[in-house]
């Protein structure tokens, strides 16, 4: 099974930069799987007039399958468990959001750090920011250091359901 990481914190924090940063240099000698909750339901992945987007209208799950990807839409919520069976070929995976999942977590902050995140984080990081004044037992790491963050990953244990 692979290591399984959640990246929580408020919107526009820098969760999705700070993925994106881990994944292009972790896609070199891992596998890696990103798994990004949606929690207001609004992100579109097709368009109009394509014949995935006619199937899935219709009321299908719907793989799209090609020569460099497969694409997966489905009708149902998926949680972490369900979606198992799917990831388990990958060394890692990155999960944005889903705060309440038992996993290591990684809190991410602009500015500065929110409370009610910290009783879910393993970990944290404050982007363009500092912490003052604030005792934290979750461990820092440092935004702009993607080697502290994989070494914090590597570390972590595979996920067990």
């Amino acid at each position: 099974m692979p290591v399984i990481v959640s990246f929580i914190g408020p919107s526009n924090s820098g969760k999705t930069s700070l993925i994106d940063r881990l994944v292009r240099e972790l896609i070199t000698t891992h596998r890696v799987c990103v798994i990004k909750n949606d929690p207001s339901d609004k992100a579109e992945f097709d368009r109009p007039g394509k014949d995935s987007f006619k199937f899935f209208q219709a009321g299908a799950d719907v793989f799209v399958t090609s020569p460099r990807r497969t694409t997966f839409f489905a009708h149902y919520p998926s949680r972490l468990k369900d979606l198992l069976p799917l990831i388990k070929e990958y060394d890692l995976v990155l999960v944005e959001g889903m705060r309440y999942l038992q996993l290591p977590t990684i809190a991410v902050f602009h500015k500065r750090v929110e409370e009610d995140y910290l009783p879910f984080a393993n970990a944290y990081t404050v982007r363009d920011g500092q912490v003052s004044g604030m005792v934290v037992t979750a461990e820092y790491l440092d935004y702009t250091d993607t080697s502290a963050f994989i070494r914090w990953i590597l570390q972590q244990e595979e996920y067990r359901i």
